[in-house]
């Protein structure tokens, strides 16, 4: 919060509010879709994020939580991406070994760390969610899902 203030950010106590508000994050807008598409074909899914609060509300929010098995959350489990660690635990969460594990993000730096351990990795632009709506569904369609 010290740095936002003295950043030169107007109101910078509203924007921490944001950036630490389930209510202000947004999924991408293929979320459901993909989620969708994954439990048709009884894949288990893990939802691995760096974000710094919880975010199964937001997936509660959207109708999707019940689409992930697992949420590793960094602030949770005392590392952050990219330690291939968090990867790890993920897959040994879900019971699926790395090799045979897609992990899909949007960071060549934080995402791509899981190809340390022998997941798949599958990089979606970095742009703000509604300016990639079928982010999700074409990368999952690149290894034949969907």
């Amino acid at each position: 919060m010290e740095r936002l203030e003295g950043s030169g950010v107007g109101n910078p106590g509203y924007l921490y509010d944001q950036l630490i508000s389930a209510g202000a994050w947004t999924p991408y807008p293929d979320t459901a879709a993909a989620l969708k598409v994954v439990a048709g074909l009884e894949l288990p899914v893990a939802v691995l994020s760096n974000i710094a609060w919880d975010i199964r509300p937001a997936f509660e929010r959207a109708g999707t939580a019940d689409y992930v098995r697992e949420f590793v959350l960094s602030y949770r489990e005392g590392a952050v991406k990219p330690d291939p660690r968090l990867f790890a635990l993920a897959c040994a969460r879900l019971g699926v070994p790395p090799g045979e594990t897609l992990m899909i993000g949007d960071s060549a730096e934080a995402d791509g760390a899981a190809a340390e351990i022998g997941c798949l990795v599958e990089l979606v632009d970095p742009l703000p969610t509604d300016q990639r709506p079928r982010a999700l569904l074409d990368a999952l369609a690149t290894y034949g899902i969907g």
